[in-house]
């Protein structure tokens, strides 16, 4: 009887290491050197654009959130328009 036989989830370490062997097999990464002797190219990232002070600075005022504003304070100011 399995060892976690409460949880129906689990495998046994055993039943995993049949399945692999009876049909799925695992891919193996040969790859073959360059035809013309040079050593295979390494992946490398690409460069970013280049980020400026500036740039970094309004990102970050873009991004902050303002305090709303209270309710009704454009009627204070259209009865001051009114009045004045």
């Amino acid at each position: 009887m399995p060892k976690y036989k409460m949880f129906p989830f689990y495998e046994c370490p055993d039943e995993v290491d049949v399945k692999q062997e009876n049909g799925v097999k695992k891919q193996t990464e040969t790859k073959s050197p360059p035809a013309n002797g040079e050593p295979p190219k390494t992946n490398k990232r690409k460069k970013s654009k280049e980020v400026t002070f500036e740039k970094t600075l309004n990102s970050i005022r873009q991004s902050k959130r303002l305090p709303r504003a209270q309710k009704g304070h454009h009627e204070d100011e259209l009865d001051q328009m009114v009045r004045g």
